[in-house]
């Protein structure tokens, strides 16, 4: 029995047109998530702050163990490990769009030069 042959036109201007979709989209949710990581970024930071002068109260006011201390050492060693985290994811998602604009520009670029004569 002969193997079936399936005829499957594959136009390029719609494969084209379904990557630059799908390049945007990806664009837009790495924007999204940098907006996301920046927020608890600040968050992280705010509560350093805040920590760093709760603790200056609280060794003012009376006499604190020195297990406040140790905890309270943890705690600035986590939130400077967590900055360090979402700075570098930062730096990853801003590299994942630079790479989508860029690669959305390189179709419009293809475009442009290969359908000079069409309206676009």
């Amino acid at each position: 029995m002969p193997a079936k042959t399936v005829d499957i036109s594959l136009e390029a201007d719609e494969i084209l047109t379904k990557e630059f979709e799908y390049i945007a989209n990806s664009a837009f949710q790495a924007n999204e998530d940098r907006s996301k990581a920046a927020s608890f970024f600040l968050v992280s930071v705010g509560s350093l702050i805040i920590t760093i002068f709760g603790s200056q109260e609280i060794s003012n006011s009376a006499q604190t163990p020195s297990e406040f201390y140790f905890v309270l050492s943890g705690f600035f060693i986590l939130i400077t490990s967590l900055g360090w985290l979402t700075l570098a994811q930062l730096i990853r998602l801003r590299l994942a769009w630079y790479e989508a604009a860029k690669a959305m520009n390189q179709i419009k670029d293809y475009y442009i030069s290969n359908l000079k004569n069409k309206k676009l």
